[in-house]
């Protein structure tokens, strides 16, 4: 059997994906700060952004995800993690948390709605 040298355990898919993320170092929290996602995997988020933080920092992170719930209701994924590596301006973190989000919009009741036209 080879050894490709690769040490993750799981796979990586490179998408670039829009990304907002902040982090903590003690009691300080930083303000959210912009980037693009490089690559993704079920544990773990490779994104540049103009300021990276610092290995060990915690970190909250929003990334938009590519579709939208029946074509109308943006998703996103929610997750936390810690950064454990830096390469100029990309970041990696490997994810403690995450979960999927369906931003639903409040919708007008079918029969308020009806009766505004009349």
């Amino acid at each position: 059997m080879g050894n490709s040298g690769e040490r993750r355990l799981s796979g990586r898919y490179k998408v670039g994906l829009a990304i907002q993320v902040r982090g903590s170092e003690g009691r300080t929290v930083s303000r959210w700060r912009t980037g693009k996602t490089c690559d993704i995997s079920t544990s773990g988020v490779m994104f540049r952004c103009g300021q990276p933080l610092p290995v060990n920092a915690q970190v909250e992170m929003i990334i938009d995800w590519p579709a939208k719930q029946d074509n109308l209701y943006p998703i996103f994924l929610l997750a936390a993690g810690d950064v454990v590596r830096i390469r100029g301006r990309k970041m990696a973190v490997r994810m403690s948390f995450c979960r999927m989000v369906i931003e639903k919009a409040p919708t007008k009741p079918m029969v308020a709605a009806a009766s505004a036209g009349t």
